[in-house]
């Protein structure tokens, strides 16, 4: 979450492209914000920024799951909440 902290100059990359990767291409579509087939680390920054504000502990980021337990949403903040109650209304049959 301190990755803005980060100066630049030590990035290994300062942009990638959002596809060819092993990584979902519709969620790097979603982080492209100005739409230019590549992520720049200001689109990167408000991402993880985002993420860490909808969920209770920045750390799920890090586990290599297929899944995001709904209890892990924070319900609580702005972002957190409306993602909280569409993931709780498709659990429930």
């Amino acid at each position: 979450m301190a990755l803005h902290e980060l100066d630049q100059k030590l990035w290994v990359a300062l942009a990638c492209p959002t596809s060819g990767l092993e990584f979902d291409s519709k969620t790097l579509a979603l982080i492209d914000t100005d739409h230019d087939g590549r992520i720049r680390p200001p689109e990167l920054m408000a991402a993880f920024k985002w993420a860490g504000a909808c969920l209770k502990s920045p750390d799920e980021l890090l586990k290599a799951s297929p899944s995001l337990p709904l209890n892990s949403i924070d319900d609580a903040t702005p972002e957190g909440k409306p993602i909280h109650r569409s993931s709780r209304s498709a659990a429930q049959p």
